[in-house]
């Protein structure tokens, strides 16, 4: 019976229109290039009129500036994303990042990895600011997400490399966890996921997946299991983080060489 019908389906659909000449192969051609070419330009049209309307990230540095517009276009301008990493671009100068150090070498539980990939020389990162090393993080992760073809599918990582270190802002740990003295030190990867939760998910309440995804990945940008590491998000924030530490070893030890 099934055979039946499969058989009287076949019998009465439409037949496929065969191309028999070169003039019809041409026209074909053309007429697909034509719906090609208008979809791109009416692509290139919207983006044009999304980059227009960017909203303005509210700071004075021009590398911010830089990098918010870079990942916008990155991300097609999509909305939730925009607010996310304007959000976290502004945060890191009403917290202050740049009066802190980006390492804290009293807090051995946040060091361990860097003492294991740098030696003794990981000491020397406390001369780098946490305002440019999450901006330098931040970079590199970008850049390696412009590489790709579809750059848009490592957009949450990108913006997990911009929030890893929120948790060693000495300005944000009071706010949400108050003073480290007389409790249990706090890794900095579960006080940045404190943040996500606490600053970014009241924002983006529609946006459950992707905050769920964005805490996830910074809370693990450290991993202590094998499956944590092979995961390819948490690789590729460790990817960046792990370069922008040996850039600005490379940078420390040029600027002693000149004396600077």
């Amino acid at each position: 019976m099934q055979d039946s019908q499969n058989f009287n389906q076949e019998k009465h659909r439409a037949p496929l229109k065969r191309i028999t000449s070169l003039k019809q192969l041409l026209s074909s051609y053309l007429v697909s290039k034509s719906l090609s070419e208008i979809r791109n330009e009416r692509e290139n049209e919207l983006k044009g009129m999304a980059k227009e309307s960017l909203p303005t990230v509210n700071t004075t540095d021009k590398n911010i500036k830089e990098l918010y517009e870079r990942f916008a276009e990155l991300i097609d301008y999509k909305k939730v994303l925009l607010g996310i990493v304007k959000k976290g671009l502004e945060d890191i100068d009403i917290y202050n990042f740049e009066e802190d150090s980006s390492i804290n070498k009293n807090a051995t539980a946040d060091t361990e990895h860097l003492r294991t990939s740098f030696s003794t020389a990981f000491i020397e990162l406390e001369n780098i600011n946490l305002k440019d090393h999450t901006l330098r993080v931040f970079r590199l992760a970008l850049e390696d997400g412009e590489k790709r073809g579809r750059a848009i599918d490592v957009a949450i990582p990108i913006l997990a490399s911009l929030f890893h270190d929120f948790g060693k802002s000495s300005l944000i740990r009071k706010h949400h966890i108050g003073q480290d003295e007389g409790k249990t030190y706090k890794k900095h990867a579960a006080v940045s996921k404190i943040y996500i939760e606490e600053e970014l998910r009241p924002l983006f309440k529609t946006s459950t997946e992707t905050i769920d995804m964005l805490s996830m990945l910074v809370e693990n940008h450290h991993p202590s299991n094998n499956r944590m590491k092979k995961d390819t998000n948490i690789a590729f924030i460790i990817k960046a983080d792990h370069e922008a530490r040996k850039q600005e070893i490379k940078l420390i030890k040029e600027k002693r060489q000149k004396g600077v």
